[in-house]
């Protein structure tokens, strides 16, 4: 780890940069998933809520192409300043917030339904 250490700092090259570049986008799709859902009890499957979920289609891209950018440009596990296969456990973490959005919104889109009163009044 030392000797990754004087590499950052010879090369000026950091990889954990990469992760935050990736949460970016994560953590402004957790924001359209809180507007979505919100569209979604006060008016249904509408055109709002469509576009919300087109937003965090275009987001879970952006989040993948970055993904993918930084893995592949990962050097070997000597070099990094942690752990290998703990950054790419975490890159994978946040990706899977942004599928399970995209999933849970393709199974509010399958049919309509009817919410509970109770839930309703709670939302507002």
């Amino acid at each position: 780890m030392l000797f990754a250490r004087i590499l950052v700092r010879i090369t000026g090259r950091r990889h954990l940069d990469g992760l935050l570049e990736h949460f970016d986008p994560v953590a402004k799709g957790a924001m359209v998933v809180e507007t979505a859902l919100k569209e979604y009890v006060a008016k249904g499957f509408g055109p709002g809520f469509q576009a919300l979920c087109a937003q965090i289609d275009t987001l879970e891209g952006q989040a993948d192409k970055i993904k993918r950018r930084v893995r592949n440009h990962l050097p070997l596990a000597a070099f990094l300043e942690v752990d290998k296969t703990l950054f790419l456990n975490c890159t994978r973490s946040q990706d899977n917030i942004l599928d399970a959005a995209q999933d849970a919104f393709n199974w509010l889109g399958m049919r309509p339904m009817n919410l509970p009163r109770e839930l309703l009044e709670e939302s507002r």
